[in-house]
């Protein structure tokens, strides 16, 4: 690298400038015009060998980019290879099997407090891609984000392969003693204190299974509090419809809704994402948009007012919606 002569006068600085002695023609502070020592100490410092900024001698800028490419081109092909992987094969073909032909299987999943006919597609007996099934009256054939992104769970390095005790692996004789031995403590409390906690579902062998524990250990303790305790919840679950139709129409009414989004001419939500994630948002988003369609003059288009807190499909559908505090509403 190429130094610059350091300015170690005052007048050898007035010299090169052109300037008298007495007087120099320019300047870059008012200190280094009144020849301040500060100001020579800190050019002096300015290139200074002991600075960390500073290549080692013999090294350029040049050399040094030349090197640095060097080493980024030999690691990105040392990455680039395939890794090494040792492939068994079947020991008995599976019947209906082509190596490289996906397969197609009809299947359904519980969300949204309902359950949506899906149809899936396998390579080599891995899932790889979930779609609607169109003969399905609650998909259609359509699905939304969230049920495209299950497939993802059945890869999740997190995901549990087998039974747990204290936040460590555990084998399967030890999961069958610990609940053997669990079980037999409640049966002699009568299974007080013990709380189920689940997702919302719809099998009846795991209703079927939880009816028949709670017989066996049913009891009731104080203030009518039922023991065992089971508790379902669900991020996109019904309860709160389930206890507005109890206020509408007396307790114990638990009706679901279902909306006939095709009829409406005229919808208003307040609060309600029943396009995004609320009820059967594929079968409304469906009937939405069918009223939607400028292609029949003789049908009328529908109307959406919403009135919502949060950011939502819904709310992006209108161009009449109105945003506000939940706390504080309009």
């Amino acid at each position: 690298m190429k130094r610059l002569p350091l300015v170690e006068k005052k007048s050898a600085l007035h010299a090169q400038h052109g300037g008298s002695a007495h007087e120099p023609a320019i300047f870059r502070s008012i200190a280094e015009r009144d020849g301040d020592p500060a100001v020579f100490e800190a050019k002096a410092r300015e290139f200074h060998e002991d600075r960390p900024f500073e290549p080692p001698p013999g090294v350029d800028r040049r050399t040094f980019l030349g090197l640095m490419g060097a080493s980024l081109a030999l690691g990105g092909l040392a990455g680039c290879h395939r890794p090494e992987e040792k492939i068994v094969p079947f020991s008995k073909q599976p019947e209906d099997l082509i190596p490289g032909r996906p397969e197609f299987y009809a299947t359904s999943m519980p969300l949204y407090g309902t359950a949506i006919g899906l149809v899936v597609e396998s390579n080599d007996g891995r899932p790889t891609k979930i779609e609607g099934n169109p003969r399905h009256p609650d998909s259609l054939g359509g699905t939304t984000s969230f049920v495209q992104a299950h497939v993802l769970n059945l890869y999740d390095p997190d995901r549990s392969d087998g039974p747990q005790k204290g936040g460590k692996d555990a084998t399967s004789e030890e999961a069958w003693a610990f609940l053997g031995d669990l079980g037999q403590k409640l049966r002699a409390t009568n299974g007080e204190g013990l709380g189920i906690l689940i997702t919302d579902h719809r099998s009846e062998t795991t209703r079927n299974a939880l009816n028949t524990l709670v017989q066996q250990l049913g009891k009731t303790g104080e203030k009518d509090w039922h023991w065992p305790r089971v508790v379902k919840h669900e991020a996109f679950g019904r309860e709160f419809v389930k206890v507005g139709a109890e206020i509408a129409f007396g307790a114990g009414n638990q009706f679901e809704t279902v909306l006939k989004v095709e009829n409406a001419d005229v919808i208003v939500a307040f609060d309600s994402d029943f396009l995004g994630n609320e009820g059967s948002p594929i079968k409304a988003s469906k009937a939405f948009s069918r009223r939607r369609r400028v292609d029949n003059p003789a049908a009328p288009m529908n109307r959406l007012y919403v009135a919502a807190t949060t950011r939502s499909p819904t709310p992006s559908r209108t161009r009449r919606a109105c945003s506000s505090n939940s706390r504080k509403p309009p």
